[in-house]
């Protein structure tokens, strides 16, 4: 392989491990914002903020932890395929399409979140997942 086709491939890598980090912090967002919402909603009216700062500063930490890192990505990958599935439901009202639409969704939200992932967390553990799988 030449020189010029390892840096092609490097610079490919680096933006798209870029955009997938990008992509988890964003879901790590939206679930502080649900869990401060919920909260506002059930035990704690007035508190919303305060749950959500913290849920997310919690799992900001836990991304660098490699165990707790890749459930989270599982966890991701499966809360994306129930995702898709809503969006089937709602949009086609067909049993059929949302299983279809929740499959790719899910494959595709575990793909990005294993890409993105491994940057907070060690590459050999991500690796050792995959190989399992």
């Amino acid at each position: 392989m030449s020189i010029r086709r390892e840096v092609a491939e490097g610079i490919r890598d680096y933006k798209t491990a870029g955009l997938a980090e990008i992509f988890v912090l964003c879901e790590i967002l939206m679930v502080s914002v649900v869990a401060g919402r919920w909260a506002n909603r059930t035990w704690w009216p007035e508190g919303e903020w305060w749950v959500g700062a913290w849920v997310f500063i919690v799992c900001l930490l836990l991304l660098f932890v490699p165990v707790t890192c890749l459930i989270m990505t599982v966890v991701f990958g499966l809360a994306c395929g129930v995702a898709g599935w809503m969006i089937g439901d709602y949009l086609f009202e067909n049993l059929g399409a949302s299983v279809v639409i929740a499959i790719i969704s899910g494959v595709l939200g575990l793909m990005i979140n294993m890409v993105g992932c491994p940057r907070f967390t060690s590459k050999r553990l991500a690796q050792e997942f995959i190989d399992k799988l």
